[in-house]
């Protein structure tokens, strides 16, 4: 019996919620367009990154190559900003990434990921026609945002030598260094603008992150409640309380390190919840006259069916989660032993050329699988090749933050896990649903013995009494 306990608790971790859930009706009302997302994005996107951060990153790590470190930035964010287009096309719901993995990962990875939410921002909820300007609203955000970082990080390093720039407010000084000294107080200006409309800017979508966890009963109920004018006034304001503490007892730089791990968590997760949703079987789609005649070939890794079933999505699941194992061990051989590639030692490059193998291998067998035929208004490209490219870059990145971080990180984690497993696994708005459902089913089945049983006496009786007349 406690075997069985441990199972169903293990179970209802990884527990789905379905697309559309019976008895949830959206409470908000949807209102932005394709230029209202651009804004809301390039607004929350351009504030202290592009103002304060950019002068300490290239004067105390990365120097003139600045420009190179955000065009890494920018096709981490661009890969995961496709993805996250794809689902915001299938899925055009509140809740972003934490919905997406939810529907396609299960219940504890959905909290992980809308707890990690919380430490970052993300785009789209409450959209007229979210097919359609979700996509469009994330890249075209994406772009300008890039050309904005370039630009300035450019400017930065060629005005002034980079071991001069100030930390604090480097691009005034760099103006008065080159002689503009009226130039900036039109920057500095410029700069208290926009770090106002990125603080306001991030407090719009996190809000709706908290509410969706509320009212899938992972987060406490009060928090979803909304107000007159159909807004999450509680997930609002607990949010920016949250924020505000957080600003009081940490500075900019540790803020920013747990941001980005957050972040890019969230962005490996979509990754890998683009490659399983590709590839899962259908429950709508009937397969199993396919499935009986190539059954003996579905056995051969190279010549699966030609749709998806049971066992092509065990497959790709399986397999995704051993490259996200030998991309993560990657990571780590890249960070620790760089000095021994550059030097060309033979252990070095051997580890090297067999994890390359061996995730080229894993990429090439997804490759083969079926591929679900239900279409969306906007698709990945390149699958599975980009999400595994996205994997890898959000896990590199993550794994140089430092260990100051990670302990931050750490107690952030503890914190939600111990709301989850004390509140959220019990209070779970999905895990009733399946109750319910099994419920009714159980009644289904007891009732329709009883009722064929009661036609098979009168049947047998001819004269509908059970004794012998008189």
């Amino acid at each position: 019996m406690a075997g069985a306990a441990v199972l169903a608790f293990l179970q209802g971790l990884t527990r789905r919620k379905p697309l559309d859930p019976e008895g949830e009706v959206s409470t908000f009302r949807r209102c932005l367009n394709t230029l209202d997302l651009v804004a809301l994005g390039v607004g929350s996107t351009l504030g202290a990154g592009v103002y304060v951060l950019s002068g300490e990153v290239a004067r105390t790590i990365s120097g003139p190559s600045i420009i190179i470190s955000f065009f890494i930035a920018a096709l981490a964010s661009i890969f995961a900003g496709l993805c996250y287009s794809e689902f915001g096309s299938r899925v055009p719901k509140t809740g972003s990434a934490y919905l997406y993995s939810y529907v396609t990962v299960g219940e504890i990875w959905a909290f992980i990921t809308g707890w990690n939410l919380l430490l970052s921002y993300v785009i789209g909820e409450e959209v007229k026609n979210p097919q359609k300007s979700i996509p469009m609203g994330i890249v075209a955000s994406l772009l300008i945002c890039f050309l904005a970082y370039f630009a300035v990080s450019a400017a930065l390093t060629l005005m002034m030598p980079y071991y001069m720039l100030n930390i604090h407010s480097p691009l005034p000084v760099a103006f008065s260094y080159i002689g503009w000294g009226a130039a900036k107080y039109a920057v500095a200006v410029g700069s208290l603008c926009a770090l106002s409309t990125s603080l306001l800017g991030s407090m719009f979508p996190m809000p709706r992150v908290i509410f969706a966890m509320a009212r899938d009963g992972l987060l406490f109920k009060f928090l979803s409640t909304v107000s007159s004018r159909k807004s999450p006034v509680m997930a609002t304001l607990s949010s920016g309380t949250v924020a505000a503490i957080m600003a009081l007892l940490f500075d900019l730089k540790a803020l920013v390190n747990m941001m980005s791990i957050g972040t890019l968590f969230a962005y490996t997760l979509v990754a890998i919840c683009i490659l399983i949703l590709r590839y899962q079987e259908d429950p709508d789609e009937d397969c199993t006259e396919i499935c009986k005649e190539e059954s003996f070939s579905s056995m051969s890794m190279l010549t699966p069916p030609s749709l998806p079933t049971a066992k092509t999505s065990r497959i790709v699941t399986t397999t995704t989660s051993v490259i996200v194992a030998l991309v993560l061990v990657l990571a780590v051989i890249l960070t620790v032993a760089l000095w021994s590639l550059v030097r060309k030692e033979v252990w070095s490059l051997l580890c090297l050329s067999l994890l390359l193998l061996a995730i080229s291998l894993a990429t090439l067998l997804i490759w083969r699988q079926p591929k679900n035929p239900t279409r969306a208004p906007f698709m990945v490209p390149c699958i599975p090749v980009l999400p595994v490219v996205s994997v890898f870059i959000n896990i590199y990145l993550i794994v140089q933050l430092g260990p100051d971080t990670w302990a931050r990180y750490a107690v952030w984690m503890a914190v939600g896990f111990l709301i989850y497993f004390s509140y959220g696994v019990r209070h779970s708005v999905q895990k009733q649903r399946l109750l319910n459902a099994q419920n009714m089913q159980m009644v289904q089945t007891i009732q329709t013995p009883e009722e064929g049983g009661g036609e098979k006496a009168d049947k047998g009786q001819p004269n509908g009494a059970g004794v012998e007349p008189k």
